[in-house]
């Protein structure tokens, strides 16, 4: 009976031992589980940060592309001021052109008017001068020794 029961407490400490190990062995990977959720949210953390990361700098370069555009848009603007600023120096160039070739036209018509003048006067001197000569040979003058 004594040899029973020494076999039966044997038995009982063997499975004690056996639970005490297996018990161990759950602990152990219940901590490497642990291990490997810590892991796995570091690395979900790093990824979490990483996107984060990506979403800033995607944000910045969006900024970056919109400053970009509204200079572009601004020099656009500048140049399209600069083609009408030159468009109207070209009009008045030409306008200026046209206004002296005006002046030009009615200084050369003042020209011919003014010779014009001066030939009738002129004429007109000689046909004085003509008439006066025909009165002195009348009244017996000759108008060469006057």
């Amino acid at each position: 009976l004594a040899k029973e029961e020494a076999e039966a407490i044997a038995i009982q400490e063997r499975r004690a031992k056996q639970e005490a190990e297996a018990i161990a062995t759950q602990e152990r990977l219940a901590k490497e589980e642990a291990e490997a959720i810590a892991i796995q949210e570091r690395r979900a953390k790093q990824e979490a940060e990483a996107i984060a990361t990506q979403e800033r700098l995607a944000k910045e370069e969006a900024e970056a592309i919109a400053i970009q555009e509204r200079r572009a848009k601004q020099e656009a603007e500048a140049i399209v001021i600069q083609e009408r600023r030159a468009k109207q120096e070209a009009e008045a160039i030409a306008t200026q052109e046209r206004l002296a070739k005006e002046e030009a036209e009615a200084i050369a018509t003042q020209e011919r008017l003014i010779a014009d003048r001066e030939r009738r006067d002129q004429q007109e001197a000689e046909q004085k001068a003509q008439r006066l000569a025909a009165r002195l040979r009348a009244l017996g003058i000759n108008p060469d020794e006057v």
